[in-house]
């Protein structure tokens, strides 16, 4: 068996409490209640209507609606802040690093959530036609974080 050391130095946290540690863990020790009003979709035709939402980073903030393309990255844009923040905890500089040596790892969704509402959608109106490349990719479990290997310029296990 090989036994190689490895280590965790750096930690981004997006969160319903906040983006950052500091504002995750005080979330979770003060109790915070971060369950509100659903948002990002229309929930008239469900009987919850109540979520989890990152509300520090919405799609409003980013200067798009629930139904825009800009919508669509929101999972890559929290992977950004979240790698960001991970990056500078750890005084990681990329460029004095080999990339065969950086390995990622991400907590997300299996892909963009909207992109499969969206692909099912059309699949089940009959239009596949309309299936974009983008929006494929958007949907596939490995998507964001690939993405953001590419972006930062990462080599190693992702």
């Amino acid at each position: 068996m090989n036994k190689r050391a490895i280590a965790i130095t750096g930690l981004g946290i997006i969160s319903p409490f906040g983006i950052g540690k500091e504002q995750f863990w005080r979330g979770l020790e003060e109790g915070t209640d971060a369950v509100g009003e659903i948002t990002l979709f229309d929930t008239s035709g469900f009987t919850i209507r109540r979520g989890a939402e990152v509300r520090a980073l919405s799609p409003d903030s980013q200067g798009a609606d629930s139904t825009s393309l800009a919508n669509l990255k929101r999972g890559l844009s929290f992977a950004r802040l979240a790698v960001t923040e991970a990056l500078c905890e750890a005084q990681v500089q990329l460029d004095k690093i080999d990339p065969r040596r950086i390995g990622l790892s991400l907590g997300t969704v299996m892909g963009e959530s909207i992109a499969l509402e969206w692909i099912n959608e059309l699949l089940l109106a009959g239009r596949s036609d309309e299936l974009t490349p983008e929006l494929v990719s958007g949907a596939v479990w490995d998507g964001i974080p690939s993405q953001i290997a590419r972006e930062f310029g990462i080599a190693g296990p992702v």
